[in-house]
């Protein structure tokens, strides 16, 4: 999830800030360096004023080790997209900084994200850059639980990949129907985007929205007896609700792996 925070606001920081990068992967270096002058670390400046956190949970102890052996100081902001890990958790090993949490999805590369966010600290221009920076990456979503941020990370933050998978489905049907990769992926994204909109700008509820589709013994409905006699539905009702109750478990550390 890093990278795409990374290339969304990226405009914004470089017209007042520097930006650092500490990335494990030579790969994704590589391509933060083309976007843009940034510098490249392998630890936390002296100084940082908002540190975009984007590491695996179970490493965040090692961090803040690093950091304090450094002599770094805490940064003045977190902006954590760490599932599972609060807000206080993260004050645990950094006292001295405000903690943001954040749960982006994928397509905020593109500045077309939802991005629910929790912050209860105190407003500073820190916080103010950060949301500035954010509206790079499409609608921000505040919420006002914590909790609630472990229940977006199921629905919004992972729902990219379900949604993609279903793509991949119906642009290979569509292959085997006769289109080619390039047509296939334009009927499906265009649908996809077409239903989104239709979802956000309707009063209808979306099985209402499904039945409008079909007609009595037509084409619609006999693909989508298919998908209830597969319970295709049922299945990602439970993807989602263990999604998001994984990154409940996860705010045990030894629930982390």
């Amino acid at each position: 999830m890093g990278f795409p925070v990374y290339k969304a606001t990226l405009p914004y920081f470089l017209n007042n800030w520097q930006v650092s990068v500490i990335d494990k992967s030579e790969e994704r270096l590589k391509l933060a360096q083309s976007l843009g002058d940034i510098e490249v670390r392998e630890g936390l400046p002296e100084n940082t004023h908002i540190l975009f956190l984007g590491i695996r949970p179970q490493d965040l102890p090692n961090l803040a080790m690093q950091n304090r052996d450094s002599g770094a100081n805490d940064p003045a902001l977190i902006v954590s997209m760490l599932a599972g890990v609060s807000c206080a958790e993260i004050q645990q090993y950094f006292p001295n900084s405000q903690v943001v949490r954040c749960m982006p999805n994928t397509p905020c590369e593109f500045g077309v994200g939802i991005t629910p966010i929790y912050f209860s600290g105190t407003f500073s221009a820190h916080y103010s850059a950060f949301l500035e920076a954010a509206q790079f990456m499409g609608e921000l979503f505040f919420v006002e639980k914590e909790s609630d941020i472990d229940g977006a990370t199921g629905i919004s933050g992972g729902g990219p990949a379900y949604v993609m998978l279903m793509a991949d489905a119906m642009i290979k049907a569509s292959q085997a129907l006769g289109f080619n990769y390039e047509e296939s992926k334009r009927l499906v994204g265009k649908t996809l985007e077409g239903s989104g909109k239709m979802l956000q700008m309707s009063d209808k509820f979306p099985a209402q929205l499904a039945q409008d589709v079909m007609t009595p013994n037509g084409t619609t409905e006999q693909g989508v007896n298919e998908l209830k006699a597969k319970h295709v539905e049922a299945a990602i009702y439970d993807a989602l609700l263990k999604a998001s109750h994984k990154a409940v478990d996860m705010s045990d550390p030894d629930n982390r792996d």
